[in-house]
């Protein structure tokens, strides 16, 4: 599934996350320390992983947890009537490996090739407990992905698909971007199909509201994958959601 890395010198742990209290920064930063993120590589392994492999199975017994470094990974679950509900996309700087005594609670798999720190849960507790600093910022990384976890539920509940859309992009804004200023353009990690998946929509709906958003002037799509952001407020009044309101003002 996966391999060590001979360059392991060009990537070091790194945690990002919105801060919880208030700041006059609102947008994702770095948690770690340069002692913390030396501390965590010391006891981690860098490991790259192939494109559409399972990193770890749903109810599968937990042993590590990984921080991506490249890449991006989807989490999801299988309903009964063999469908995927897919839960989460993470990106570098992000967590993977939510468990629920002692067992994964989802699937992830790799969306694209990933290169991440493989943890063993055992090392990270142990640090942990040692660091009270480290604590609080892993405190901060759960609440972070708590929110996005209740901005997707919220999202997908709403009834129209350019709304669900429209919080999508917002959401990508706040991972590319930063507290200067919006990003102008937004390259899209997913493709249609993913977005739909993952907005609980057709993808013929998914283009539907690409083309609803783009003719309200709200943004232009450049090519599939690359849109232009051209009104962020037009872009906002058609979420329901406060996605990143402090960056993307």
């Amino acid at each position: 599934m996966n391999s060590s890395l001979d360059y392991a010198n060009e990537f070091m742990p790194s945690i990002y996350a919105a801060p919880v209290f208030k700041t006059l920064l609102c947008a994702r930063k770095e948690l770690l320390s340069p002692r913390q993120k030396a501390e965590i590589k010391k006891y981690s392994k860098l490991i790259r992983i192939d494109q559409g492999v399972v990193v770890y199975e749903e109810g599968e017994e937990a042993s590590y947890v990984w921080n991506i470094a490249r890449g991006l990974i989807e989490t999801y679950h299988l309903l009964p009537q063999g469908t995927r509900r897919i839960t989460s996309f993470l990106f570098p700087g992000d967590l993977l490996g939510l468990m629920e005594n002692g067992f994964y609670v989802s699937t992830a798999r790799t969306v694209q090739p990933v290169i991440a720190f493989q943890i063993p849960i055992q090392v990270l507790s142990e640090l942990a407990l040692s660091d009270s600093q480290l604590s609080a910022a892993l405190l901060t990384k759960l609440c972070q992905d708590l929110r996005e976890a209740q901005r997707h539920i919220i999202c997908i509940s709403q009834k129209d698909a350019a709304p669900r859309l429209a919080t999508f992009i917002l959401w990508l804004c706040t991972i590319y971007g930063n507290d200067v200023e919006p990003p102008k353009e937004l390259s899209l990690p997913l493709a249609r199909h993913q977005i739909a998946e993952y907005l609980g929509l057709t993808t013929e709906s998914v283009s539907r509201a690409f083309h609803l958003l783009e003719s309200s002037k709200a943004i232009m799509r450049r090519t599939p994958r690359l849109i232009s952001i051209l009104d962020m407020e037009k872009l906002r009044s058609f979420s329901t959601l406060e996605v990143g309101a402090g960056i993307l003002s």
